[in-house]
């Protein structure tokens, strides 16, 4: 088993939480995920628009999500991170998913120990988020940290502090604004 294998394992066994949250949410929606389960193919939607799944709603309306689950161990960090360069410093240097996020929402929780369930979460305005991050210089009055990744390639990410989205009115929905949630 690989290790990117290994984490989308893991992070099966967070789906039911998820998926409980965008009830209390969006109560009666339906959840059609866009993932392509032949390990050798990624949907359309995913790799061109960052868009994991789409919720339908009960008014039948669409909105579309990306999903984002991080380990616990990373929680204490309380930030967001997002890939800004693919490939970074290769041959195959290309733009990152933030160039290409199309998603409506961005779902990004922090694992419980065990893996189950969550023990923070929230639901970013994608829109309003890159709206927010339109510059360079917006980046970094923002908080933004580049952090380089070698864990599934080459890639280089940014973080930003929980707190930077909060005061930037990003955040649509959070665990602490629903104290009864998963």
């Amino acid at each position: 088993m690989t290790i990117f294998d290994d984490d989308k394992s893991w992070a099966a066994g967070l789906r039911p939480a998820a998926l409980a949250i965008y009830q209390r949410l969006f109560p009666g929606c339906m959840v059609e995920e866009h993932k392509i389960e032949d390990g050798k193919h990624v949907h359309e939607l995913d790799k061109g628009y960052g868009i994991d799944c789409h919720l339908r709603l009960s008014s039948k309306c669409i909105l579309t999500l990306q999903e984002k689950y991080r380990r616990n161990s990373y929680y204490r960090f309380h930030d967001y991170t997002q890939e800004y360069i693919n490939g970074f410093e290769t041959a195959m240097q290309k733009e990152g998913e933030w160039f290409h996020m199309a998603a409506d929402f961005c779902f990004y929780g922090w694992a419980d120990e065990a893996g189950t369930g969550f023990v923070d979460w929230m639901l970013i305005d994608v829109s309003r988020f890159k709206a927010s991050l339109c510059t360079m210089d917006k980046f970094l009055e923002a908080g933004v940290k580049w952090i380089p990744n070698k864990r599934h390639g080459s890639a280089l990410f940014f973080t930003l502090p929980v707190e930077s989205l909060r005061s930037r009115r990003c955040i649509y929905a959070e665990k602490t604004s629903m104290e009864d949630a998963t």
